[in-house]
């Protein structure tokens, strides 16, 4: 696996840019042992190793909250979008839930001894809604869970090479893994069998060579987010590594025909199914066959209208109403 992961090496990289960075608080002693960026807010998450906290800033480096973890020497902090779940790893092997709202505890953890026994990031799989750990001594693994504290899978990265992943990030849009490695000061990307497919050394034009300790991936706009431990103690935003996503769905309505209106679906999946209702301003949970338990801000309605949507993901409804403002609402 080496040879090809060298020749993987021998493609340059793109180019890297960085469009900002702040400082992290407690100014001159945080120690960026962990990070995580939270698609739902635009926010970066960060785990300070020395004072055990996890604190939340915009992506200027406002400094929104900071929650003292229960635990000792946190190094990894993971956010689940879909809830209101934030996971923090300590260097005792364990990860603990936390409300992002609150910043109270759940009171729920678990251990990751089935795979780790040197506990160095964590990061969040948003397709799957698992957690991924990395160890950073020893043999280097990382190993992916559930978020109820299985184990289903563990990676051994020999194969990509003397590395030492100390930040770690889950890049949806290929599947593959980022590492932040502070030995060497570089980042890399493998896939899920190990193998190393790409490498970049980060300079700031201000405070030098990027050590990562910590990685959090926006794939909306296209960045990388790196904590350098306690070099620069910084968190840099950096373009050029990975890619924007594709483009969500969307929906948008058009009142041009008096008493019609029409809701256009782009980017949706290809032939995939589209469940729509609509109706007045309120508020109920669905039951029946399609979309079961979803709550919509609609009055109760009858069955959902379900559409499919055509080879480039796109369909249109049309429905008579009132006049367009009048409170109707398509979902």
């Amino acid at each position: 696996l080496l040879p090809l992961a060298i020749a993987a090496l021998a493609v340059p990289a793109s180019a890297q840019t960085v469009a900002n960075s702040f400082e992290v608080q407690p100014v001159g002693s945080a120690f960026v042992g962990g990070l995580a960026y939270d698609s739902t807010t635009d926010h970066i998450w960060v785990a300070d190793s020395t004072s055990d906290l996890i604190s939340e800033y915009d992506r200027n480096g406002v400094l929104i909250q900071s929650i003292a973890a229960g635990s000792t020497t946190v190094i990894g902090v993971a956010v689940d979008p879909a809830s209101n779940s934030l996971w923090v790893a300590d260097e005792n092997e364990n990860c603990y839930e936390y409300d992002r709202t609150t910043g109270l505890a759940t009171g729920f953890s678990f251990s990751v001894t089935a795979a780790i026994t040197d506990l160095s990031s964590a990061a969040f799989d948003t397709d799957t809604g698992t957690l991924w750990f990395s160890q950073d001594s020893g043999v280097r693994v990382a190993a992916e869970f559930d978020t109820a504290g299985t184990l289903l899978q563990t990676i051994d990265l020999t194969g990509a090479g003397a590395i030492d992943p100390d930040g770690l990030a889950f890049y949806t849009v290929t599947n593959t893994l980022f590492l932040g490695e502070d030995t060497a000061d570089r980042a890399v990307e493998v896939d899920l069998s190990g193998n190393l497919l790409n490498s970049w050394t980060v300079t700031d034009p201000v405070w030098g060579i990027v050590s990562p300790e910590g990685l959090g991936i926006d794939t909306v706009n296209g960045k990388l987010y790196i904590g350098d431990g306690f070099v620069t103690r910084r968190v840099y935003e950096v373009d050029g590594i990975v890619a924007a996503g594709p483009a969500g769905p969307s929906l948008s309505l058009n009142c041009g025909v008096p008493g019609q209106v029409t809701a256009d679906f782009t980017n949706f999946t290809a032939g995939g199914p589209i469940a729509v209702a609509y109706g007045a301003a309120s508020s109920y949970t669905h039951s029946g066959n399609i979309c079961n338990g979803i709550m919509l801000d609609l009055t109760p309605a009858a069955q959902p209208v379900v559409l499919f949507a055509d080879g480039a993901g796109n369909a249109s409804l049309t429905r008579p109403t009132g006049a367009c403002g009048s409170g109707a609402l398509v979902q």
